[in-house]
């Protein structure tokens, strides 16, 4: 996970025509360790995560020309501290720290309420260290009072949805968008794998029922269902799991379910016109996305890693290492529901026969230890065999196969819209993203949004990895 740089735009150069003429700015007053996603909220204030499961809320005010500071500081460690973490056998642990990744800011000037992706805090590359791969939440964190300055006011917390898929590496549940016309959550979820087969780098773990997707959660059916718990341990929706062979009695819930992956055995199931479903496959582990003005749908995928594990073998979740290509980032356009970004799942390919694999560590490597049947051995399966999706069995190459409008050969995560009318609109409407080799890239769009007519470099040496971005248009407190 890389740090996240605060400075209020920054660019000089000329582009279409039109001279265009940021200032350079540091944020002053700001202490961070390691952020990850921020946002300007409804009330002016800056909503910034860090990795940990903290979130800062920052009063700015503007001195003078490129000049910045910050007045005023709040603390948000709710999630941190109230969302609990298990092991990968469903155990609690009792580890107060999470891994963020995503955040949302919505709601009213007075009342602002932030959603919050967080998963458990471990990070493993080759190696089986029990983090739960069940450990995705989504949490909703609103203010209650009659206003900010309310000396009643509190923050309250409730968990939506628990249960969502985690990757043994950094792959979780990551940005968010909100759909306010149809009240969907839209979520990007990583994925467990390199390029669809399970491989030594992501610790053989295999894509799961609902990883390595853009992910719709219908807000209007959690918000009908009752909210369970008290205080700020407060939740509403439990994803529906496998039932555990290892754990349990048979066809009772297992101990500690939502949580406790299993490395498979106990993933979260995709159920029929349940409030989760899968919007838009195949996404090897997109950061952020962004839902533009003109009610578009926009990622970057972050492309395989060279020599981290391969391509699926006939559409099965067994290990393989071969054709551990790398690529670059992908910029997608989602065009509707069932787009695929090509990245594979096997699991939703061919749910009936991509079977499950366990593999074991041990000093010569990893090895096979068991073998499930997803129609013989589970009650019910992870995706119901009348949803297989064979597209998902096919890795596409990315900028000749998957559709990609652009590649950058570096990892590129944050992504938003410029809409304001600065510079007589020269860059309104341009998606711009942040990439970890210091650049910020503008992409201007055909009327259409599915073709990149021009692409640039605003300007580089952003920083140290550069990991979010966010505009800010007409009607916000520094508008362009």
């Amino acid at each position: 996970m890389s740090r996240l740089c605060i400075f209020f735009l920054i660019l000089s150069s000329s582009a279409f025509g039109q001279t265009i003429s940021f200032g350079v700015s540091g944020l002053a007053g700001v202490s961070l360790n390691n952020p990850t996603s921020l946002q300007f909220g409804p009330d002016d204030r800056l909503y910034v995560a860090e990795q940990d499961g903290t979130l800062w809320v920052y009063t700015i005010q503007r001195q003078a020309a490129n000049q910045y500071v910050v007045q005023q500081t709040e603390i948000i460690d709710l999630v941190k501290k109230h969302v609990p973490n298990h092991d990968d056998d469903g155990t609690p642990n009792a580890t107060q720290q999470r891994q963020v990744t995503g955040i949302l800011v919505v709601g009213t000037p007075t009342n602002p309420v932030i959603y919050v992706s967080s998963s458990d805090w471990r990070i493993s590359v080759g190696l089986d260290s029990g983090l739960d791969t069940n450990s995705g939440v989504i949490s909703r964190i609103s203010w209650v009072g009659n206003g900010l300055n309310d000396p009643n006011g509190f923050w309250d917390k409730v968990d939506l949805v628990r249960g969502l898929p985690r990757s043994e590496e950094n792959h979780a549940s990551n940005g968010m968008q909100l759909d306010p016309s149809t009240n969907t959550l839209y979520l990007i979820q990583g994925g467990h794998t390199n390029k669809g087969a399970p491989g030594n780098s992501f610790s053989q773990t295999p894509e799961y029922a609902l990883s390595a997707a853009l992910l719709a959660i219908d807000l209007n059916a959690i918000e009908a269902m009752p909210v369970q718990g008290t205080g700020q341990s407060k939740y509403v929706y439990d994803l529906p799991t496998l039932d555990d062979p290892t754990r349990g009695q048979p066809g009772q819930p297992d101990p500690g379910d939502p949580f406790g992956g299993n490395d498979g055995r106990n993933q979260a199931r995709i159920v029929p016109g349940g409030p989760v479903q899968v919007y838009a496959p195949g996404f090897r582990n997109a950061y952020d996305v962004v839902l533009t003005s003109n009610g578009r749908l926009y990622t970057f995928d972050n492309g395989p890693n060279e020599t981290w594990g391969g391509i699926p073998i006939n559409c099965t979740n067994q290990s393989n290492e071969n054709g551990s290509t790398g690529y670059g980032d992908q910029l997608h356009y989602i065009t509707g529901p069932g787009y695929y970004g090509g990245h594979p799942n096997p699991t939703r390919g061919d749910p009936q026969n991509s079977g499950l694999y366990i593999y074991e560590q041990n000093n010569n490597g990893w090895t096979l230890t068991q073998t499930y049947n997803w129609a013989t051995d589970f009650p019910d399966p992870p995706v119901p065999f009348s949803m297989a999706n064979p597209v998902e069995c096919n890795y596409l190459i990315p900028g000749t196969q998957d559709g990609a409008l652009a590649i950058v050969n570096a990892s590129t995560n944050g992504i938003d819209e410029y809409t304001a009318s600065n510079f007589n609109g020269a860059l309104q409407g341009q998606l711009i993203a942040a990439s970890f080799n210091g650049n910020i890239y503008a992409f201007k769009l055909n009327a259409a949004g599915d073709q990149v007519v021009q692409q640039q470099v605003l300007f580089s040496g952003f920083g140290s990895q550069p990991l979010d971005v966010t505009t800010q248009g007409e009607q916000d407190i520094f508008p362009g």
